[in-house]
Formats: structure tokens, C-alpha cells, sequence
């Protein structure tokens, strides 16, 4: 965690900046452009704790959950985390000892968190809040945003963590915002290397944040900045929902080269030709293959890959070491969204008559229907080609 004297110390490397080109550049002169230049920063500089704190409803009150409304409370929001019925002993748990036991068991949050149930938020308490996000997997989600399409206030903003593709409509999660809550609902998407821990720790993170309205993008992202939580804004939607969701296909393989005994060429050839399979997909469905290339793209795929946290490479290495789907699901105990993504991710490939070799010899793997060494070996056959071809 970055220290508490952030902005004084930014301020005081300005200065030093501004005196700099006092001294050196113009004889004693300053342009009005250089001083505006220097109030500016001061100005936009993510601060530590807000003057504006706002009510956040976070859905969902698992891992990256959590992890979220750790970030938000260390920039001195209000924060409620909404879990399910069933999950009543965590809301307990977080309202009397400040401790979510359903992960990060033993890390003391912030009393700036509270939480509650969803049958709570069907009372009326969704209409305080100034920003909801949602962090439920996607393969739940659709369920339930309908459950509290009467409850979440039209006009509030939801940003929206989860990654993924829907196993049954081969839907994203914008598309399910859309058929869920109505496609006028302001909605906003996030994505980068943020694994929850980092989060929870403090740890400098930069992500991107999308959304069509790039002013309510603007608005969202000086709510959420601070020193240590460092947000972009992009209109690519699609690149930035698209990279999210595929790069966990992409980590299984990485963890299946890995649990092969295999190393660093293997899994950097591996990962490579995947991320060309991604971007011709990118381009099939209208995104811009630039996203790929920034935070919600490479940033994510190289921690997701390579960052030592991943719950999808764990279950690739697991595949490689024998194990079946049903037991390695069950050893990484979290959901392992490349799984379903894999095969959603091939039939949308099929849809728009893309040929993504990688992932479709993943999918399989996962399917049973091929053995992990020789998804290698089947990868390593394919027809000798340019490496890039004509789009």
C-alpha cells in the first residue's frame, strides 16, 4: 500500500518540476499553459481519501467482491455487500467481527463494510446507493440480476467485475446487463491483472474500465481511483469483455503445460498462439484489437498466466497430473470460469467461422475427449503457416 503523504509528495515533485522550468527554460518565466499544466495535475491526482464518499452496494460477497469494497473503503466510500439468503453466517460475520469467513478468513476488513442479504435489499435498501457492483460469476448471473430487476434502481450505475461467457446463450456479460435489466441501464465493465489478494493488500493495481457513456465512464473512474487502485477508461466494450473472459481458457493451458513437467517455451508458445486465436475472435465480433494490447489484454493474461494465484492454470495443472474435471474442480474449490468459457468460446468461434485451433484443443481436453500431452502434440502438427496471416 502506497503511503498515506502520497499527494504531498506528488505535490512536491511538481513543484520541483515547475521550478525546474522556472529556472532552467525561460529566464524566470513561467507560461500560463506551464502553471495551468501544474494545477491540473494537482487537481487530477487519485487521492488517498475522498471528499465526496459515496454509498456502494456491492453483489456478491465472494473473493473479488471483497476484494472491491477493500479498495473502496481505503478511499473512504461506504460499502454493503450483498449476499444470498443462504449465506447469512458471512453477512454475521462481516457485521460483528469485521471478518469474511468465506474467504480471507482471519483478515480484519475495514468497519467501513457492512453487509446484508438479498432479501434485505428487497426492501427498499438498493434506492441509497451511488454505484453497485457486481461481482457474481457469470454463469449466475442473468438468475440473478432478474431476481433484482425490480429492486436496483434504473438511474444507478452498475460496474460489473465478473468475466466470462454465458455456457447456455454464449452471451457476455454486457448482453446479459441488456436482456436482464433492459438495455437502458447505465452499466460500466472492468478488467485487468487485479487478482482479489492484490486487492486485499494493497497492492498498486491498474486496470480499465469500459463503458459507451465516456462521460459516466470518466465520473466512475475519479470515483474508484486512488494511489494504489489506478484506472483507465476505453469504449471498447467488446475487446475488454472479450480478453477477460478468453485469457482464463488461455491460464488452463498455461497450468496444463506446467503440470506436464514442460517449461517456459511451452507455455509462452502455448499462450501465444491462444492470443491469436482471442484476437481473431476480438475482430469477428466488432472489438479493437488495440484493447488486447493494454491492461484488460496482455496485463491480465501475463498475471493470470503467470502470476502464481490463478485457480484456472491450478486446474490445467491438475487435468495434466490425471485428475478429471468433477476432482479438479473440486481440489481448487473457486469457480473456475475458463471451463465453461472454453466451450462457449469455441461454438461463438464456430457462429462467426473463426478457426481458434488452441482453444478448441482445450476445450476438448476439458471435454475428455483429449489427453493433455496430446493437446500438445496436436498443437505442435497443426499445418506449417505464416504467422500472421491477411485479416
Amino acid at each position: 500500500m502506497l503511503g498515506a503523504n502520497y499527494n504531498d509528495r506528488l505535490g512536491d515533485y511538481l513543484l520541483g518540476r515547475l521550478i525546474d522550468a522556472y529556472d532552467s527554460n525561460h529566464d524566470g518565466k513561467i507560461s500560463f499553459d506551464e502553471l495551468m499544466e501544474f494545477i491540473q495535475d494537482m487537481k487530477n491526482a487519485p487521492r488517498r481519501t475522498t471528499r465526496n464518499p459515496k454509498q456502494i452496494l456491492v453483489l456478491g460477497g465472494g473473493a473479488f467482491g471483497t476484494a472491491m469494497s477493500c479498495v473502496l473503503t481505503r478511499k473512504g466510500h461506504k460499502v454493503v455487500i450483498c449476499f444470498l439468503d443462504k449465506e447469512k453466517e458471512f453477512v454475521d460475520g462481516i457485521n460483528q467481527s469485521n471478518e469474511n469467513k468465506m474467504c480471507f478468513a482471519g483478515v480484519k476488513l475495514s468497519p467501513d463494510i457492512r453487509a446484508i442479504t438479498t432479501s434485505e435489499l428487497h426492501k427498499g435498501d438498493a434506492f441509497k446507493y451511488d454505484l453497485i457492483v457486481h461481482a457474481i460469476p457469470v454463469q449466475f448471473s442473468f438468475g440473478y440480476l432478474s431476481s433484482l430487476k425490480d429492486v436496483l434502481p434504473s438511474n444507478v450505475p452498475i460496474l460489473s467485475t465478473s468475466k466470462g461467457i454465458s455456457a447456455d446463450t454464449l452471451e457476455f456479460m454486457n448482453e446479459i446487463f441488456d436482456r436482464a435489466l433492459g438495455p437502458e441501464h447505465p452499466t460500466l465493465f472492468i478488467a485487468g491483472p487485479s487478482f482479489a489478494q492484490g486487492l486485499v493488500d494493497g497492492d498498486p493495481t491498474i486496470v480499465t474500465l469500459a463503458c459507451k457513456d465516456q462521460e459516466m465512464a470518466r465520473q466512475v473512474q475519479k470515483t474508484i481511483s486512488s494511489p494504489d487502485f489506478r484506472v483507465y477508461t476505453s469504449a471498447d466494450i467488446i475487446g475488454l469483455e472479450v480478453a477477460g473472459a478468453l485469457k482464463n481458457v488461455l491460464a488452463i493451458a498455461s497450468g496444463i503445460a506446467s503440470g506436464l513437467g514442460f517449461g517456459p517455451n511451452s507455455q509462452a508458445s502455448l499462450i501465444t498462439r491462444g492470443w491469436n486465436d482471442i484476437k481473431s475472435l476480438v475482430l469477428a465480433l466488432g472489438g479493437s484489437t488495440e484493447t488486447l494490447l493494454g491492461l484488460a489484454g496482455l496485463g491480465d493474461l501475463m498475471m493470470t498466466c503467470y502470476g502464481g494465484l490463478s485457480r484456472n492454470a491450478k486446474f490445467g495443472s491438475l487435468l495434466a497430473g490425471g485428475k478429471s474435471v468433477e476432482e479438479a474442480l473440486s481440489m481448487v474449490g473457486q469457480v473456475v470460469e475458463g471451463c465453461p468459457t472454453a466451450d462457449a468460446a469455441c461454438r461463438l468461434a464456430e457462429k462467426h467461422n473463426v478457426v481458434v485451433p488452441v482453444l478448441s484443443s482445450i476445450r476438448d481436453v476439458i471435454q475428455g475427449k483429449l489427453d493433455a500431452r496430446d493437446m500438445v502434440v496436436l498443437i505442435m502438427c497443426l499445418p506449417l503457416s505464416e504467422e500472421f496471416r491477411a485479416e
